[in-house]
């Protein structure tokens, strides 16, 4: 899947291997000769023709490139820089960051675009910046952020076709949005949808004569055909893709292809044919260090030959894996590595290991799934301090031209004195208004709930029943409508809004079953399905309710933070701390402060 959301960037046009070697020596050559704006061409080009080959020397060049254009107050360039680090960091796997620079970059053109309303140059900029930005954010789980950016470069790409009927970078940008909307809806699980999108997209483009988007349309037509088991649609349609990409030499789409015949390969059980595609896969993206590829492959290749009976080989290929998946934290690949490693370990009969592994790949889930509903906030956070490194580089870039004009100018001491005076103040105030807006951000979790809190407050009295737990997350595999499970939800909000069970840091899943009269293995499978819980994540969720409303009430002042969590039914503090801070976003401190 990321192979095929890494292909929707609008990225630099690209040369053959010997090509960029060639000109980058020259390039490099003769940067240092070259001074002002005449450096920023060069300076650009370099990081377009690294950014295939080593996004870390892409990134350095496009970091300059930046400098270079800020200094010189050019807004074109600031913009087609801001572009170039936001794609570089997607390859690196930094969405957050690649998604600050698009952010900046679309704050200039919708301003650019204010004053100029009928430009086409940044119209057609703006339209890709926002399919980069909702490809980032369908990447990172924000699908409602990431379908308004889609539809948002829609609506400038449709308005500029009605004036430029014959450009074909428009159409390839609206077929690459179709394949993005598309995508969105697989991703939701209406496939049928999906592929009505995806093959409009394929339509438009054959049309067109526009191979690469043939290619990516293949892809993601094949991607759906493997999740509706129709093997053989997907296999031609990898091929034909494969073929074309080949003509094309792009590597990292290339190196996709490959990974995708060898998961068709994988799922007919021709073990030998997908481990030398994945094999092949997994030497491009090892050449282009691309993170997501290389964990992702070997995690393939440790599960065939866990398949294949090869359980030593399997083993070091998974740990490689998940310490890749790790280290680059890509959540989604640890959790897939650790249910790998389980079964692994299952097979090995170390049922110790295995159960380790198992209870990390839980772990995960759970992290995953709450991963969402912190993006916003780990967003603005990474916002900040990644904002704040990037001012204290270019306060001492600046420094550094503080200096060199000290020297060669000794008579505008007390200017340069000034305007290092200056630039210090924006940076600060830049950090107060920063740690505001973080202070605001929490400041609002705690005003939300306190607003929950409330309208709790207003039902209980007015006798309505609800149900206090958390939501169950996705379909569940017991029958809803079912009357036993009706029954069964009924007796436990009944017995939890009376009695209040998880009040007690004791209580025990057969004590419940005792009181509403059902057995322990069918009420723990119940909660598993229901609320993708397991029991004591799922009690601590109403002992946290519990603490809340604890906390927001004056009442209570007098008892200590601990004493709040000792009330809800909790027996450690580190379990109330981690508990309340994961589920409602700050600590019980911060919120007991801030409630006011």
């Amino acid at each position: 899947m990321k192979y095929l959301i890494l292909l929707l960037l609008l990225l630099f046009s690209s040369s053959t291997s010997a090509q960029n070697s060639l000109l980058t020596d020259s390039l490099e050559n003769r940067l240092s000769a070259l001074h002002g704006e005449e450096r920023f061409k060069p300076l650009y080009q370099l990081a377009k023709l690294y950014s295939r080959t080593d996004p870390d020397k892409s990134l350095k060049y496009a970091k300059e490139s930046y400098f270079l254009a800020d200094s010189l107050q050019n807004d074109s360039l600031i913009i087609s820089s801001l572009n170039a680090l936001a794609i570089i960091h997607f390859y690196l796997g930094e969405n957050f960051e690649g998604l600050k620079f698009l952010n900046m970059m679309i704050t200039i053109l919708e301003q650019k675009i204010s004053d100029h309303p009928e430009s086409i140059y940044y119209k057609r900029i703006i339209s890709n910046a926002y399919n980069n930005a909702g490809t980032i954010l369908s990447d990172i789980g924000e699908i409602e952020e990431a379908i308004g950016k889609f539809f948002s470069a829609e609506k400038f790409a449709s308005e500029l076709l009605n004036d430029l009927p014959d450009d074909v970078d428009l159409f390839d940008l609206k077929i690459m949005l179709y394949n993005n909307i598309g995508l969105l809806f697989y991703q939701t699980g209406n496939q049928d949808k999906g592929l009505e999108f995806l093959e409009i997209a394929l339509e438009m483009s054959e049309q067109n004569e526009l191979i690469e988007s043939i290619a990516l349309s293949l892809n993601n037509i094949g991607l759906i055909n493997v999740s509706q088991n129709r093997l053989t649609e997907a296999f031609e349609n990898y091929k034909r893709a494969l073929k074309i990409n080949h003509l094309t030499g792009d590597s990292i789409t290339i190196g996709g292809n490959l990974h995708n015949l060898g998961w068709v390969y994988e799922k007919r059980m021709m073990y030998d044919s997908a481990l030398f595609h994945y094999n092949n896969s997994l030497d491009i993206s090892k050449r282009l260090k691309y993170q997501y590829g290389i964990s992702n492959t070997l995690r393939s290749i440790g599960f065939i030959q866990t398949e294949m009976g090869n359980l030593g080989p399997a083993e070091r290929v998974l740990e490689e894996a998940l310490s890749i998946a790790v280290n680059s934290g890509i959540m989604e690949l640890q959790e897939k590595a650790y249910k790998n490693l389980y079964e692994l370990f299952q097979k090995k009969g170390d049922y110790k290991l295995a159960n380790e592994y198992q209870d990390k790949y839980h772990q995960t889930t759970d992290s995953l799934y709450n991963l969402k509903s912190s993006n916003q906030l780990a967003y603005w956070q990474t916002r900040y301090e990644t904002e704040k490194m990037e001012m204290e580089n270019l306060a001492l870039h600046k420094n550094n031209e503080i200096q060199q004009l000290k020297i060669t100018r000794k008579n505008s001491h007390m200017l340069l004195l000034i305007i290092a005076s200056v630039a210090l103040l924006v940076f600060v105030v830049i950090i107060l208004v920063m740690y505001r807006q973080k202070d605001r951000a929490y400041r609002n979790i705690v005003r939300k709930n306190m607003e929950i809190v409330a309208v709790e407050k207003q039902l209980y009295k007015s006798s309505l029943k609800t149900t206090e737990g958390p939501e169950p997350r996705g379909a569940a595999s017991i029958d809803e409508n079912d009357i036993e499970n009706e029954t069964l939800i009924e007796s436990l909000e009944e017995y939890l809004t009376d009695e209040k069970p998880y009040l007690s840091p004791n209580i025990t899943l057969n004590e419940i079953c005792k009181h509403i009269n059902t057995n322990r293995s069918y009420l723990s499978k119940f909660i598993n399905h229901h609320f993708h819980l397991n029991f004591n994540t799922w009690i601590n969720s109403y002992r946290v309710k519990e603490a809340r409303r604890l906390l927001s009430e004056q009442h209570y002042d007098h008892i200590s933070i601990e004493g709040i969590g000792e009330l809800a039914g909790f027996n450690s503090k580190a379990t109330f701390h981690a508990s309340f801070k994961k589920s409602i976003g700050v600590t019980p401190y911060y919120y007991r402060q801030k409630r006011s």
